[in-house]
């Protein structure tokens, strides 16, 4: 499900790539809670006066994705090795450039 990255987008990039590599949900948990704390991290590198409403959209992305973002995760019996993770980056790379 396609969602507005232009408030963190280099967070928002890191958040599907750990998403990709999936496998148990444990790594989905992990992944959401890498996802906030880079989020804040990004926050508070704006203005003073900005930092709250950049703190409450983290927080709101954090439940979006801890609600409903299961399905787009790569459940997996096993993690993927690296030829996997190489086909899989190349696979992306892929679709960027028809998007472009």
């Amino acid at each position: 499900m396609p969602v507005p990255n232009w408030i963190f987008e280099a967070s928002c990039d890191q958040h599907d790539f750990n998403y990709n590599l999936g496998y148990k949900e444990f790594h989905r948990q992990q992944a959401d809670y890498e996802f906030y704390g880079a989020m804040l991290r990004d926050a508070e590198k704006k203005p003073w006066w900005r930092r709250w409403w950049y703190r409450s959209m983290a927080r709101l992305y954090w439940w979006a994705v801890d609600k409903w973002g299961g399905p787009s995760f790569n459940y997996s019996d096993h993690e993927m090795t690296l030829e996997e993770l190489m086909a899989e980056l190349e696979r992306l790379e892929d679709e960027a450039d028809t998007v472009t």
